[in-house]
């Protein structure tokens, strides 16, 4: 869009944007109804003899200018016409001689003698201080044996957050009635006792309740915290998750299945047989086949998927009480398809 030089006048409208509207053909218009909900935002600013006006939905923080997505349009004249004091106080004059400005938009409003606070800000507020303090505390968490379960301790710095809020924690994996009270200005928390190796977990959830001029909010969030001396959670989880071969050989499956979207559950009709009573050789039992079908196609399309699996089952083969669940017949099919596959790292074929 070029401007028009052949009229330079103070009166001339920059760019043509039909702002010479008759101050009277102004007063015809008729608002039925308040204009609720508007998100635009207005910035203007005095560069030189310019005037720079922005218009659009950025607000002026620094996510709206460096991180958001946001819509902007901008109007450069001359500071007479799109200046600071142009828009507030009308630089330009009707026929009538009346200033159009920002002013006369405005509607008076009586000031009070103290500023208006919205009580649920304010409980925001509060909730976000205590969420930023215990963020930065420093907190960790410290597993200790406690006969056959387990205790959890709470370390940290010393925290003193406001006392309109209570907070109660607990690791995520109980339930919300096991919550403690977190003690604010005490290094020492409650400690979490009687808890079985499933119950162990590095996320806390942190419930706080903030209660201020009759007024509630309440609010969660989590930590991922430091976990020291924890027992090996894995061991636990295998034992017990996994009770039988076919859950296992379904578990392979499934880390093998998992980016193509199938569903492994009922692949694998029959029972489990142990050896063919004919030659005591190992018999090819339900689900190897496709088992071995999967590895080899797996093999080719993403083969570090492989390598979970090799972790998976020397994962089993190191606990006892899961070794026994390997279905027989595993290692004919697994070894050369492991074997393939150090000859793929060797050979450097990475890509996947």
């Amino acid at each position: 869009m070029e401007r028009d030089e052949s009229n330079d006048s103070d009166e001339s409208v920059p760019y043509g944007f039909g702002l010479d509207l008759k101050h009277n053909e102004l007063e015809q218009v008729t608002i039925d109804s308040r204009l609720d909900g508007l998100h635009a935002k207005l910035y203007v600013a005095d560069a030189g003899s310019e005037g720079r006006i922005w218009t659009g939905s950025a607000n002026a923080t620094d996510a709206a200018f460096g991180k958001n997505v946001e819509f902007l349009v901008e109007l450069r004249g001359r500071k007479k016409l799109c200046g600071i004091d142009a828009v507030l106080n009308g630089g330009h004059e009707a026929d009538d001689n009346k200033g159009i400005s920002l002013r006369t938009l405005l509607e008076p409003v009586n000031i009070l003698d103290h500023p208006l606070i919205d009580e649920n800000e304010l409980l925001k507020h509060l909730a976000d201080k205590t969420r930023a303090m215990l963020g930065a505390a420093g907190l960790s968490a410290r597993v200790s044996a406690d006969g056959k379960c387990f205790c959890i301790s709470i370390e940290g710095k010393i925290i003193s957050f406001p006392e309109e809020v209570k907070v109660a924690f607990r690791p995520i994996t109980l339930h919300k009635a096991q919550a403690l009270p977190f003690l604010a200005g005490s290094k020492l928390q409650p400690v979490f006792k009687g808890l079985l190796c499933l119950d162990i977990s590095a996320f806390f959830v942190f419930d706080m309740k903030v209660t201020c001029g009759g007024m509630s909010l309440s609010e969660g969030f989590v930590l991922k915290l430091p976990l020291h001396d924890a027992p090996d959670r894995r061991k636990c989880i295998m034992e017990k998750i996994l009770k039988d071969k076919s859950q296992v050989l379904r578990l392979m499956m499934l880390l093998l299945s998992l980016e193509r979207g199938s569903d492994p559950t009922g692949t694998f009709p029959g029972e489990w047989r142990g050896r063919d009573g004919g030659n005591g050789q190992p018999q090819l039992l339900p689900g190897m086949v496709p088992l071995f079908e999967s590895m080899v196609r797996t093999l080719n399309n993403n083969p570090k998927r492989i390598d979970d699996l090799n972790n998976l089952i020397l994962d089993l083969k190191k606990n006892p009480e899961t070794n026994k669940l390997l279905p027989e017949g595993l290692n004919e099919i697994w070894e050369p398809i492991w074997q393939a596959r150090m000859m793929m790292k060797e050979a450097g074929h990475e890509e996947n």
